[in-house]
């Protein structure tokens, strides 16, 4: 004996209209329903990813650049300290080479009145003295003193006890030097002492004594 049953209704709430669903048809939408809210989601946490991973990106474009303006700027300031680290070695080694250098002093005695022609007279024949007692004296110096270049410095001193003064303190450091005493044939008086030459010596040395002194 069949018993006839009808299919378990469902009155389903917050429809815009009343209507009642079988036991299968409510499965069935709360299955749709689950699966449009999965695919939500993860359409959701797929968008967050996104922007998370975009968001890293950038950071990490912006350490990179960071970090290479961090580089590049450590790389202009080691580049500037080399720099100013050669340019000081350079001055050095100038300096250094400066005062190691052998060199000849002129002193011409200004309070005779000479002419330029006359001073140049007088300037050539210290030299000449100085070469030659430098010869005797100090020929190692002089040695340098050639191979160097030989430089000869023309300065001006005021008078004649400036002049002796000067031959006294390079004599007393063992310096060469040389004076000049002209025969009086023109424009100043016999035995006027008209030109000193101090060295050729290192010009520290002579620095000492002369440094204080103005260029002819």
């Amino acid at each position: 004996m069949q018993t006839n049953q009808k299919p378990q209704q469902i009155n389903l709430e917050n429809q815009s209209e009343d209507k009642l669903y079988t036991k299968e048809e409510v499965m069935k939408h709360c299955s749709i329903a689950f699966i449009q809210g999965w695919t939500s989601h993860n359409i959701f946490l797929s968008e967050q990813q996104n922007k998370q991973n975009k968001q890293n990106k950038k950071n990490k474009n912006k350490k990179n650049k960071n970090q290479n303006q961090n580089q590049n700027q450590n790389q202009k300031n080691s580049n500037q300290n080399q720099n100013q680290k050669s340019k000081f070695k350079s001055k050095f080694n100038a300096l250094t080479r400066k005062s190691n250098e052998y060199k000849l002093v002129l002193i011409v005695n200004m309070g005779l009145g000479m002419r330029t022609g006359k001073i140049a007279a007088q300037c050539g024949h210290a030299t000449l003295s100085a070469y030659k007692k430098a010869l005797k004296l100090d020929p190692n110096g002089l040695r340098n003193w050639e191979n160097s270049g030989q430089p000869k410095i023309t300065l001006k001193a005021p008078n004649t006890e400036y002049l002796v003064e000067l031959d006294s303190v390079a004599r007393s450091l063992n310096i060469p030097s040389a004076r000049i005493y002209d025969a009086g044939r023109t424009q100043v008086e016999s035995g006027s002492f008209t030109c000193l030459a101090i060295g050729p010596a290192l010009g520290e040395l002579i620095d000492q004594i002369t440094g204080n002194l103005k260029l002819l």
